[in-house]
């Protein structure tokens, strides 16, 4: 079992040429768009369109728009918000896909370490928010790090991590964790 270390992230990821740290959150943030693109088509919620078009040009490099310093910013208040209180099915994971989307553009911006860390709190969230979702009204489970859910996007921070510096081709990384991507999508709607 791998259990989510922020500060051994933080390490790995300093390691890394920017170019490899906007890789990692991209990769990130691709690893919650399948279950974002699921809860816009439940919910009616209109932009998934407007997010996959900011991760695919994260993905592919700096464009003049990408090294616009408030893009990020725009992204991310497309989030869905709390609606009363109650966040309806998936909609945390939607929160956390879009602000992980948001993470990547900075990170491809600016090569920072500490955003790119944020976008992998973002997959440990989103499952977290998966695993206390399922889990008895009023309780908080306290292992959390043993659960499927975490335990599949912590597995895949870490292969990321290790595929980057190994020089894995980008196509694979984008196969790779859009396979992850429909794993995860399985907890969050409860068809797997």
């Amino acid at each position: 079992m791998r259990a989510y270390d922020e500060g051994d992230i933080a390490g790995r990821l300093t390691e890394l040429l920017p170019h490899g740290r906007a890789l990692f959150a991209c990769a990130c943030a691709e690893r919650l768009m399948a279950s974002f693109r699921w809860f816009c088509g439940v919910s009616g919620y209109a932009h998934f369109e407007t997010v996959r078009e900011a991760l695919d040009a994260a993905w592919t490099g700096p464009g003049a728009e990408l090294l616009e310093s408030g893009k990020a910013s725009h992204v991310a208040g497309l989030a869905p918000e709390d609606q009363g209180g109650h966040l309806a099915l998936g909609s945390a994971v939607a929160q956390n896909a879009v602000a992980c989307v948001a993470y990547a553009l900075e990170v491809r911006r600016t090569g920072d370490v500490q955003e790119a860390v944020w976008a992998a709190r973002q997959l440990y969230d989103a499952a977290d928010s998966v695993v206390q979702q399922g889990s008895a009204e009023q309780t908080y489970l306290e292992d959390i790090d043993r659960e499927p859910p975490v335990q599949l996007l912590t597995q895949g921070i870490y292969s990321l991590l290790d595929a980057i510096h190994d020089g894995v081709p980008l196509a694979d990384l984008i196969a790779n964790a859009r396979q992850e991507a429909d794993a995860f999508l399985a907890f969050v709607n409860g068809s797997g």
